[in-house]
C-alpha cells in the first residue's frame, strides 16, 4: 500500500476479508456440486481430488553457505534443497532443542 492511512487500510483489510469469503462460498459451492455427481461421473471427482493433492509450486533454488570455508553454493536439485534443509534443522534439533525452538520463534 502506498498510503500509511488508517480509513484505507480498514476499507483495504473490509474488501479483503469479502474477497476471501466470496472465493471460500464458491468453492464449497464446487464441492457440494461435486460431491452431489460423484456417482454419476467419477472420473470428474477423482480428477478434482488429485488436482488438489499435486504439488504446484516448487522450491526455488537456495543459497547454502559452506561453515568451514565460507564458500557459498546454489542448489537447484530437489534432492540436493531435501539433503540441505534435512541438514540444517538436524544440527538444530539434535545439538540443542531449546535453540532450535527460539529460532523458529524468530523465523
Amino acid at each position: 500500500m502506498e498510503t500509511r492511512n488508517p480509513d484505507v487500510l480498514m476499507e483495504y483489510k473490509r474488501v479483503q476479508n469479502k474477497v476471501r469469503q466470496e472465493t471460500r462460498k464458491v468453492i464449497k459451492h464446487e464441492q457440494y456440486d461435486m460431491s452431489k455427481q460423484c456417482k454419476h461421473n467419477p472420473k470428474n471427482f477423482w480428477n478434482y481430488v488429485n488436482s488438489k493433492f499435486k504439488s504446484k509450486q516448487q522450491i526455488e533454488d537456495i543459497k547454502v553457505q559452506d561453515e568451514i570455508y565460507g564458500q557459498s553454493t546454489i542448489i537447484s536439485k530437489d534432492e540436493d534443497k531435501a539433503a540441505a534443509f534435512g541438514d540444517f534443522f538436524s544440527k538444530y534439533t539434535r545439538s540443542n532443542p531449546l535453540l532450535y525452538n527460539s529460532w523458529v520463534k524468530n523465523h
